[in-house]
């Protein structure tokens, strides 16, 4: 098959303000033997690499020849951007029906060359980048400050003006207006250039404003101050109920088990919780005072002081105080110590006061003072028993035998809050202490009779009743009484004795008042103070 060329051209593709052209427009004529060649045919062209015939580029193209042979082919070749274009000078290679038509076409100079698609050395002005073209990857690491143009107002400058003219890295101080923070004077060269000194030993006036410590180390140290500066002062969050200061044991794991377990804090309002012991006097505090906040201790916690201390409100399981103790708000303690104190209100388990104590009020179940204590109101709720002879309505006291002590009748409890204390067969058994007694017990036309309360484990009379007298000719009737404190070192029982001057049978020992109601003749009230 042969083929003969008319006309070999590239042409522009678009506007010229458009990206480069790559259309190639071919036309020729075809013949076969001599004759023209006409109908449907596939027609391939392709550019070939001059020298080692690898194709470049190719396309397919199904065209229909008339009688004469002619055809016109445009081409939009993709001319790859990344091929060196500027050592080829590529051919024309062209097939039909998938014959190769031979000698390869040269392709001659064209309005935009190829080498267009790969810009030369300095073939690029700054007027042919479009605005934003140069993205932050295509600039290189390491242009030089020089290189880069500040705009100011009124002038420009660059980059490399406002570098230090020593350490490179930095920002030259001089060229910044205004006033620079700057470290204080007696730190500054230690700290200064990256220096490793820590911050310590400030003075109050260096450090201002909010101060953040970070709380997940557990290994900060507030440095201590000397005497000739001010003391710490640490500030809560207004309306805030968080705690300023938090106090870890860092040998004692919390619940987690992997932190430190908390021991004490602060609150913002200055009032100290905690659940360990406070302790004031030997190589510390000689007193504790807390006039308006309240300490609190958790858990079983000791609070000791050596000297005098002074408390708004104080609640901890024991508290003790060598030198005078004043509390002005209530107090809720399980044992109280102190050699003097003047106390608004107390809630305590156990008190001992070792001087003189004025209190406005005290509760508590034992109260020991050595010298004097001087309440308004003193309120003690010792443990009490409350013991009687009880019987049915209507029913007399019984008979009052006379020549010797009778046992009187206790057969109901009353009320029994002395642990340890029972009632039986007539007769209380009382567990070691100090205790306050009262009774009474009537008797009917006896003449004279008297009361004691025995002892009889020890075969003693711990306290000697009143001596009474009920008339036997006139109907006469009287009660003998008793008061008194004793102390027990041990367990005892005891029983109350009556004696009278004669016998009188029936209701010698109480009379019944017959108004429906019970009927009650001996009674005894029992307090353990101690």
């Amino acid at each position: 098959m042969k083929k003969s060329t008319l006309l070999l051209t590239l042409l522009l593709g678009g506007a010229l303000s458009a990206a480069v052209p790559n259309r190639i427009t071919y036309q020729g004529r075809l013949f076969k033997s001599g004759v023209a060649v006409s109908g449907s045919k596939s027609i391939r062209l392709a550019l070939v690499h001059p020298s080692t015939f690898v194709e470049l580029e190719s396309e397919v193209f199904n065209v229909t020849l008339p009688a004469t042979g002619e055809f016109t082919i445009v081409w939009d070749a993709t001319l790859d951007p990344g091929f060196d274009w500027r050592g080829v000078n590529p051919q024309l290679k062209i097939s039909v029906d998938g014959e190769a038509l031979s000698p390869n076409e040269l392709l001659g100079v064209s309005p935009y060359s190829f080498v267009a698609r790969k810009v030369d050395v300095g073939g690029v002005d700054t007027a042919a980048l479009a605005d934003g073209a140069v993205t932050n990857t295509k600039v290189a690491v390491g242009v030089e400050a020089a290189k880069i143009l500040v705009s100011t107002s009124p002038g420009n400058t660059y980059l490399s003006d406002w570098r230090h003219p020593v350490s490179k890295d930095k920002i030259d101080a001089s060229k910044i207006e205004g006033t620079i923070p700057t470290i204080p004077s007696a730190h500054g060269a230690s700290h200064a250039g990256g220096g490793s000194d820590a911050l310590a030993n400030l003075s109050r006036t260096q450090v201002a404003g909010t101060a953040l410590v970070a709380n997940s180390t557990f290994t900060q140290v507030l440095q201590a101050v000397s005497v000739s500066t001010a003391a710490l002062a640490l500030k809560g969050l207004a309306g805030s109920a968080s705690k300023i200061i938090q106090i870890y044991d860092s040998g004692v794991l919390g619940n987690t088990g992997s932190v430190p377990q908390e021991q004490a804090w602060f609150d913002k309002d200055a009032n100290l919780v905690t659940n360990k012991g406070i302790t004031a006097g030997s190589g510390g505090f000689t007193s504790l005072t807390a006039t308006t906040g309240t300490v609190s201790l958790m858990s079983v916690a000791t609070m000791t002081a050596t000297g005098a201390s002074t408390f708004n409100r104080i609640t901890a399981s024991s508290v003790t105080v060598a030198g005078p103790l004043n509390v002005t708000g209530s107090t809720v303690l399980g044992n109280f110590t102190a050699a003097s104190g003047t106390i608004t209100n107390l809630t305590v388990g156990s008190a001992t006061i070792a001087g003189s104590a004025t209190a406005g009020s005290i509760t508590t179940a034992n109260l020991t003072v050595t010298n004097t204590i001087t309440a308004p109101i003193l309120a003690a709720p010792y443990p009490m028993m409350i013991v009687a002879d009880v019987k049915p309505s209507g029913t007399e006291g019984g008979q009052f035998a006379s020549g010797a002590w009778r046992v009187r009748t206790l057969n109901t409890v009353s009320f029994n809050s002395i642990s340890g204390a029972s009632l039986s067969a007539d007769t209380v058994t009382l567990p070691a202490g100090t205790y306050k007694i009262s009774w009474r017990a009537p008797a009917f036309r006896v003449y004279r009779h008297q009361t004691v309360w025995r002892n009889i484990t020890d075969s003693v009379d711990a306290i000697i009743g009143s001596s009474a007298y009920a008339d036997n000719v006139n109907n006469g009737g009287d009660n003998s009484e008793g008061v008194g404190i004793f102390n027990i070192p041990s367990t005892k029982s005891f029983q109350l004795w009556h004696q009278s001057q004669v016998t009188y049978n029936i209701n010698g020992l109480g009379v019944s008042s017959a108004f429906g109601l019970t009927s009650i003749y001996s009674q005894v009230f029992i307090e353990k103070l101690n």
